[in-house]
């Protein structure tokens, strides 16, 4: 499902970590999408 939204990765991880709440589990992911 995350696929779809490359063009938002950083925008779609962050919504994911806010709705299942896996804030440390997605963190390090989130950073190197977001750089």
């Amino acid at each position: 499902m995350l696929l779809q939204y490359k063009k938002d990765d950083c925008l779609v991880l962050i919504l994911y970590v806010i709705l299942y709440g896996c804030f440390h589990c997605k963190i390090a992911y989130l950073y190197t999408r977001c750089n």
